[in-house]
């Protein structure tokens, strides 16, 4: 048996979950249905923002130093 089973196995309370699977209880598809409903309308909500660094792509030159991208 290899290590990524052996570990798989230890984690699962029931070894029958990984064949059948749970239902989540907490999904509630009303609420899925509503945002598909608001996409196909274009009225979608702004995400929150959440209050992270933002992250901005770099590149690298040919002389193996990282520069920010430009934005032009």
């Amino acid at each position: 048996m290899g290590s990524n089973d052996a570990n798989l196995r230890a984690m699962i309370a029931d070894p029958q979950d990984l064949v059948t699977g749970v239902a989540d209880g907490r999904a509630d598809g009303q609420v899925v249905a509503n945002a598909v409903g608001r996409y196909r309308l274009g009225k979608t909500y702004q995400l929150p923002d959440a209050s992270i660094s933002k992250v901005s792509p770099i590149s690298i030159s040919t002389g193996g130093q990282a520069s920010a991208a430009s934005t032009q």
